[in-house]
């Protein structure tokens, strides 16, 4: 059988001295093993289910604002020692996002845009000593009131008739907002 530390850290033994005669010493020896630590374990994500973030868009009013913190993944071994390292394996081709390859802390890469796109689902792998585990991360873009609205023609035509009494409407005007919710 092999040792594994995380099934027994140590290990005590009683030995007995005895000679060709069967003499045997007058006192037995007591020597403590202790199994040294291999990382040997897959890796585990505190949240099973995967994580769940959210982080507002960039304002195109005033530009990128590059490593805004995200959130954190964070995985462990059964290990004492246990060196872990992350990396996004998918869901980010254009690199919006950044994982801190020893902490699990993921930030902002480039430029974040809800009225581009307004969610994302990365893949996170984390692994050790030739052992790793994945876990999904969905981010929700929130949204920023950094559009105006706008009309989409200069310039309308509207007919009306001279006799109309005051407060009658000669036309109604809709603009576009490309901003969400009570931001559009």
């Amino acid at each position: 059988a092999s040792l594994d530390r995380e099934d027994r850290t140590k290990y005590v033994l009683t030995i007995q001295g005895k000679d060709q005669g069967n003499r045997r010493a007058p006192q037995a020896a007591t020597v403590e093993v202790i199994v040294s630590d291999t990382q040997d374990s897959t890796p585990v994500f505190q949240q099973k289910e995967g994580y769940t973030f959210s982080v507002s868009e960039d304002s195109s009013l005033t530009g990128a604002e590059l490593n805004r913190y995200v959130g954190q993944v964070i995985a462990t071994t059964q290990d004492s020692v246990s060196t872990l390292t992350y990396r996004i394996t998918s869901g980010d081709k254009d690199s919006h996002f950044t994982v801190n390859p020893s902490t699990g802390v993921i930030t902002t890469g480039d430029v974040i845009d809800r009225e581009h796109k307004d969610s994302y689902t990365l893949n996170i792998l984390a692994e050790g000593g030739g052992y790793f585990a994945e876990t999904s991360v969905s981010i929700t873009i929130s949204d920023v009131n950094d559009n105006i609205p706008t009309f989409p023609s200069e310039t309308v035509e509207a007919a009306l008739i001279e006799d109309w009494p005051v407060g009658h409407e000669v036309h109604l005007a809709q603009a576009v907002d490309l901003d969400f919710g009570s931001n559009g």
